[in-house]
């Protein structure tokens, strides 16, 4: 996996969790679609390319945590 935005490498990572916060978007959950609780990269969970983005609260809602490098 390869988490892009980190200060230190981004590729190899072996473990990673992903947490998606509250609705940004107004959609009630629920919900069936991935885009109402992931955003850009982290929306796209087969290609194993995640992001971690800084950013405020209003902003953005998912977070990328590196378990294990």
């Amino acid at each position: 996996m390869k988490v892009n935005n980190l200060p230190s490498p981004t590729n190899n990572k072996r473990a990673i969790l992903v947490f998606a916060g509250r609705a940004l978007n107004g959609s009630t959950r629920p919900s069936g679609t991935l885009g109402d609780y992931l955003e850009g990269q982290n929306s796209t969970p087969a290609d194993f390319i995640y992001e971690h983005r800084k950013g405020v609260p209003t902003t953005i809602n998912d977070r990328v945590v590196v378990v294990s490098p």
